[in-house]
């Protein structure tokens, strides 16, 4: 069984079409897990329109523990794989059978993604998959603004991916989401950490969706460049790419803080996001009290206002290791990661 897991926040703009793409999937042996952090809109009354879909109601927004929530509902009731997705996707009809038949066929990939277009542009890429780069704590995302329109069986490795299939064994392994970092980032670190324990991590270009970009967290101001910037301090120290040259590091981060502030101006265009750069520069000073108290910010509780929940998320350590992520036989990044358990 494939258990679909969406968190969803007054999105009821998205989470019809999303969840009637769940309704006409090709693979029949599937459950739909909808946890709805608190909606205030009409999508709840959305949801009741849609019987067979399990709906895990929570009074407030929790971020990465609703992704957890789901995973682990859909775990209890005997899901050999789990999707994890955003509530502003759309499957293509065959996308889980797809991606269903990899996992059969390769039992070394422990995550796949399908092939990722932007929905209001059908035949540009999204994304393939990310590689990730430890010295300026960000993820180059491989195909992007690409135009695909045949269907390509093939797969391409890398260090991680987005919406995406992800094997029961991995989540037993190495637990789920990492609960810190609220939003952004959490599935970076997800795959990083099924990376170093030998899974694969791999797009199929013969499956597809097609997705909507941040329609959730467009909704919170301030929301996107705080995190952005923030997490990627958590990044850094949970990976060990802090070196011994701190300054660098900050100085680094602070060119990122810029990067994201102004950038969010760019792409929303619109009079609230004047304020992005000074929610960038709070996320920066936010990641600075992260690694000040050390050992990933663990000590840190910024979600007091959140009622957090305690799912048992495994956090490995160790000595840093090498590894190499490819696409074909072509090295295209690298990253340092915690050395894989015994």
């Amino acid at each position: 069984m494939v258990g679909i897991v969406v968190p969803n926040f007054n999105g009821e703009k998205v989470i019809r079409d999303f969840l009637n793409s769940c309704t006409n999937s090709s693979y029949g042996n599937k459950v739909v897990y909808v946890v709805d952090n608190g909606s205030t809109d009409s999508s709840r009354e959305i949801l009741g329109q849609f019987p067979d879909v399990r709906v895990i109601r929570l009074t407030t927004n929790l971020g990465s523990t609703s992704m957890n929530l789901g995973i682990l509902a859909a775990l209890r009731d005997g899901a050999s794989y789990v999707f994890m997705a955003d509530n502003d996707i759309i499957f293509d009809r065959n996308c889980i059978k797809e991606l269903v038949d990899v996992m059969e066929r390769r039992p070394d990939i422990g995550i796949v993604a399908p092939l990722t277009f932007e929905l209001r542009r059908h035949d540009t890429v999204e994304s393939i998959v990310g590689i990730v780069d430890p010295s300026s704590v960000s993820v180059r995302m491989v195909g992007r603004g690409n135009r695909v329109s045949a269907v390509i069986p093939k797969l391409v490795i890398g260090d991680c991916v987005g919406a995406s299939l992800v094997r029961r064994s991995v989540i037993e392994k190495i637990g789920l989401f990492d609960e810190l970092y609220f939003s952004y980032g959490a599935d970076v670190d997800f795959c990083l950490r099924a990376k170093s324990r030998g899974f694969k991590i791999a797009c199929f270009l013969g499956a597809r969706i097609w997705h909507g970009g941040a329609t959730t967290t467009s909704q919170i101001s301030g929301h996107r460049p705080f995190f952005m910037v923030r997490n990627s301090f958590i990044l850094a120290m949970k990976f060990r790419w802090v070196k011994a040259d701190v300054g660098s590091f900050l100085l680094r981060m602070v060119t990122k803080a810029v990067l994201v502030g102004f950038g969010e101006i760019y792409r929303q265009k619109s009079i609230e996001s004047l304020l992005a750069p000074f929610f960038a520069s709070f996320g920066y000073l936010d990641g600075i009290s992260l690694l000040l108290k050390g050992k990933d910010g663990r000590s840190f509780d910024l979600m007091k206002l959140v009622s957090r929940v305690n799912l048992g998320t495994h956090f490995p350590s160790g000595s840093a290791t090498l590894h190499e992520s490819t696409i074909g036989t072509v090295t295209a990044g690298r990253f340092l990661g915690p050395k894989p358990s015994p």
